[in-house]
């Protein structure tokens, strides 16, 4: 009885203090006390490339072949506008190995107006994701635990919800985590793509 006691008392803060927390942005601290600390630093190298065309058609059909060419995994397509102001965003994803191949070949396309690469450590943002993962991880197992138990039909319902939704964003830690554990490096490339009247158009390109 006393286990069963103690499991349930385990539990009902996983059930009921879990959810309410979060790892702050800024509580590296915490993070590092569930992976290692010596950890591969991560990057994320982000370009924007703005370019303009007066053969749109032609262009968007370079930028498409180049960005199969370079293995690119289109992430976001926009097109927007009528003939003379049409205009053509896209986020694309990049081997990194690939990444500047494209910036060069794609600058080639139509006539730059802006060129930008920036890069970021990721690495803190990287060893929380882990550190979520490994609190879920946990919480699952102790609900996993009073599932064996042979609770009331009431509790078992219980469990097996919050079970699920545990799952749940197990998995989305672990998609956000892939993009980074097979590689050191994400590289992204924000291509617009437009015709000279749509110049001073806005959209999500813009949004940093």
């Amino acid at each position: 009885m006393r286990v069963n006691r103690f499991i349930a008392a385990t539990v009902f803060l996983a059930l009921f203090l879990f959810p309410a927390f979060e790892l702050a942005n800024n509580d590296h601290a915490t993070a590092r006390e569930f992976v290692d600390v010596g950890e591969s630093q991560k990057y994320e190298k982000v370009a924007t490339l703005i370019e303009t065309t007066r053969d749109y058609d032609a262009d968007r059909k370079r930028v498409e072949d180049l960005i199969s060419k370079h293995a690119g995994i289109i992430q976001v397509e926009r097109a927007a506008g009528l003939a003379g102001r049409r205009m053509l965003d896209v986020g694309v994803g990049f081997p990194p190995d690939r990444f500047d191949a494209f910036i060069d070949a794609a600058r080639a396309v139509g006539t730059i107006v802006q060129v930008e690469v920036v890069k970021n450590n990721k690495t803190d943002e990287y060893l929380q994701l882990r550190a979520k993962r490994a609190m879920l991880e946990k919480a699952r197992a102790r609900l996993e635990a009073l599932q064996a138990s042979n609770g009331s039909v009431e509790e078992g319902i219980h469990v097996n919800n919050r079970l699920a939704e545990i799952e749940g964003r197990i998995l989305e830690l672990g998609v956000s985590l892939g993009e980074f554990d097979t590689q050191n490096e994400r590289c992204i490339v924000k291509l617009r793509l437009q015709e000279p009247d749509a110049a001073g158009s806005s959209s999500w390109l813009e949004r940093r």
